[in-house]
């Protein structure tokens, strides 16, 4: 009776007078069940109320599509390519270029040993020419860019490699893709130096590190693209898919420089992008031991792409059982959890300390994965597999931590003014790991447990070599 007697009372008068007793009880009842029935399907309905109608299934699929906005708002790279902008222009310039460029790197091997018939010990010249030439521009690109201007440079670089490769695609000659490939070379060299220095001009130095990040994940991204598109041109039985793969890379350098002439460096920006005038090609660069050290360190830890290519398969080859395929499931996850986790790996690096204390982290990430690869050899063909995962994890949250922490020391180290120089020449760093990491990787692999804890101790020692290089001297850069 109570609980009528409540459920009667708001509703003792209906049209203008008193109801019956038996009205006003079928009221309330009525009341009271539509009330808990509603509790009980709807929670956002705590208050009891006449009107509370039930979701629709438009109102669910909104409520769907803000969940997953969340969620891919979280890669942080997702808003850069949605919101209009430079950040937006920055990241599809980073996507287009890495999916031609990883399209091209599938193709072109293919391409010079089936279609044009190079023998191999052509092929390795025709490659190792291109190689040499970018060492060998590294520090002059630099110079060149802070000369002519890092727009400019990098616009006219751009377009000069979209010609080479259309000529690529259609010769047969062995002494021009020689040529060819020594030019695009030295027009390559210090990209990803002179691509940082571009991004320190857009924005400002608290917005680097997370724009480097987006640039990083969304170049995963177009390497994914570009291994499902190499797949199909391997598949094909003709050689014109090869070649049109080798135009398309051409078209994203197009896309490419077109997208820089919309790219504008930001007010006050130290160089703003443009040429100096009367500025000499300057080399100092190569005299800042400190700065040659820091180049040496960041080698070692780079190490991780020629652990994942060379060292992983040689591993995996050496002992029985362990199908080969796993290596290349490890590359994939790598790869994906780079796009999903780089931007979050990198917000928190922000400075010199923090830096450092992501390279402690990355090392003792290296670390254990060497570790785990020095007790592999000799188990169980199970065990290995499962050793390998793991080791593949490991190394790459080494690889997620050890980018964000090399972006911040290559700025701090470079000299105000000079970046375009000194970020060009951190490019050697890789060059470095090209020439030397496969022989030294391979000798790892070959010494089994005694050289993967070398290696670990090789990563330990870098480590350290970077921190005395950043107490010895403040940082001079911005």
């Amino acid at each position: 009776m109570s609980v009528l007697f409540i459920s009667v009372s708001p509703f003792a008068v209906v049209g203008g007078g008193r109801a019956s007793g038996w009205h006003a009880a079928e009221v309330g009842i009525g009341f009271y069940a539509r009330r808990t029935r509603v509790v009980d399907e709807q929670s956002v309905c705590r208050q009891p109320r006449l009107a509370c109608r039930m979701p629709t299934r438009n109102d669910i699929a909104v409520r769907e599509r803000g969940r997953v906005r969340r969620l891919v708002s979280g890669l942080g790279w997702w808003d850069a390519l949605a919101t209009p902008g430079t950040g937006r222009m920055l990241a599809l310039n980073a996507l287009i270029d890495s999916a031609g460029t990883g399209l091209a790197a599938v193709s072109l091997p293919v391409y010079l040993l089936r279609v044009v018939h190079l023998s191999p010990s052509e092929f390795a010249l025709v490659l190792a020419a291109g190689g040499v030439a970018e060492l060998a521009m590294s520090v002059p690109a630099g110079s060149l860019a802070g000369r002519l201007g890092l727009w400019r440079y990098a616009i006219a670089t751009r377009w000069s490699r979209a010609v080479l490769y259309a000529v690529f695609a259609c010769t047969t000659s062995m002494w021009l893709l020689l040529a060819l490939s020594v030019t695009i070379g030295a027009l390559r060299a210090a990209g990803n130096g002179l691509n940082q220095s571009m991004t320190a001009e857009v924005v400002g130095p608290e917005q680097r590190g997370d724009t480097l990040a987006v640039t990083r994940a969304v170049r995963n991204l177009g390497y994914l693209v570009s291994g499902g598109l190499g797949v199909l041109v391997l598949a094909a039985p003709s050689d014109v898919p090869l070649r049109i793969a080798l135009v398309a890379n051409g078209l994203s350098f197009v896309v490419g420089a077109l997208l820089l002439t919309r790219i504008r460096p930001r007010p006050g920006s130290p160089a703003g992008g443009q040429a100096v005038p009367g500025r000499q090609m300057d080399f100092s660069v190569l005299r800042d031991l400190r700065y040659l050290g820091l180049i040496a360190s960041a080698a070692v830890f780079a190490s991780t792409i020629r652990v994942l290519d060379v060292a992983l398969p040689l591993f995996v080859l050496r002992e029985a059982g362990v199908p080969l395929g796993i290596v290349a499931g490890i590359v994939m996850l790598n790869t994906l959890l780079v796009v999903l986790l780089q931007h979050r790996f990198s917000r928190w690096v922000t400075d010199l300390p923090t830096a450092l204390r992501a390279l402690r982290w990355s090392a003792l990430s290296l670390a254990a994965m060497a570790i785990v690869l020095a007790v592999l050899p000799g188990r169980p063909a199970a065990a290995v597999a499962v050793g390998l995962t793991l080791a593949g994890l490991l190394l790459t949250i080494g690889e997620l931590t050890e980018s964000p922490a090399w972006w911040t020391l290559s700025f701090s180290f470079a000299p105000a003014g000079r970046s375009s120089e000194y970020l060009a020449a951190f490019d050697l760093n890789y060059a470095l790991l090209n020439i030397l990491g496969p022989p030294l990787l391979v000798v790892v692999v070959e010494h089994g447990t005694a050289g993967w804890l070398g290696y670990a101790c090789a990563v330990a020692a870098a480590t350290q070599l970077a921190h005395v290089l950043a107490r010895r001297q403040p940082a001079a850069g911005r």
